[in-house]
């Protein structure tokens, strides 16, 4: 570690242990917080792989001080293709905090404040340079890992902003390694790119397919069947598009001493 990047390691370090006890209250001490429970995290490990959507990523371990990270290598598993957002979503699994930090250095703060079940504080950071998104950061307000990532832009030409959303949730601990086991990813505003005869047209035919969902034998088939059509439905509808992944597993590999 080079010296300037080990005095800012020590200065958040400071940071960190000071606003403990009281909680952060200003944006650079959640910011302080929140690198130091992602350093404490990944670098206490050598490396991992995440098991899910029909593929895993193998991950490596953290460097020292760069917010530059290589990104996993993702591999198909079990014999079948897994689809472009199995693997977009397991590219995306864990958030990069330092560079987050870097484009929030200059966030606005909001919080504690509940929000669907957790107490947390929500770091909002302005554009980098025209028509770039607006940033907003969800941070749980005990443990000071990302729970929400979100990206909106607005455009002269659409009559609502584009938004993407990563929601990281199901939290577990695997050999002293904390992870998301859940992770979906929502985009609004979707319909806005789509001409209105193709909505109007596939909209129709999703129709014609789920009322004849509805004469299958009750069962997961029908189930699953029926929900895939009721989130393409969201697409051309409302212009919401949604996908889940539910990590299967994760393998540690010890840090070298």
């Amino acid at each position: 570690m080079t010296r300037p990047a080990s005095a800012l390691a020590a200065l958040a370090l400071f940071v960190f242990l000071g606003a403990c006890a009281r909680g952060p209250e200003t944006p650079q001490e959640l910011l302080a917080q929140m690198l130091a429970r992602y350093s404490a995290n990944r670098g206490a490990v050598g490396g991992f792989v995440v098991t899910g959507g029909g593929a895993e990523a193998t991950h490596g371990a953290l460097p020292d001080s760069t917010s530059e990270l290589a990104p996993p290598t993702i591999a198909p598993v079990g014999g079948e293709q897994p689809s472009g957002e199995a693997l977009s979503l397991l590219a995306q699994h864990v958030p990069n905090v330092r560079l987050l930090a870097e484009r929030l250095r200059t966030a606005n703060m909001e919080g504690p404040r509940d929000l669907r079940g957790h107490r947390v504080y929500i770091l909002t950071g302005a554009p980098e340079a025209p028509g770039a998104p607006t940033l907003y950061v969800v941070v749980d307000a005990e443990t000071f890992d990302v729970r929400e990532i979100e990206q909106s832009v607005a455009a002269d030409t659409l009559a609502r902003p584009l938004v993407t959303r990563l929601l990281y949730d199901d939290f577990r601990t695997a050999d002293g390694l904390t992870l998301p086991y859940r992770v979906r990813q929502i985009n609004e505003g979707v319909d806005q790119l789509i001409p209105q005869t193709e909505r109007m047209v596939r909209g129709g035919q999703l129709s014609v397919s789920r009322g004849q969902i509805e004469l299958l034998p009750p069962g997961r088939e029908r189930e699953e069947r029926r929900a895939a059509i009721d989130r393409e439905l969201r697409l051309y509808t409302d212009g919401v598009q949604e996908t889940d992944l539910r990590v299967d597993r994760v393998r540690v590999t010890p840090r070298s001493r």
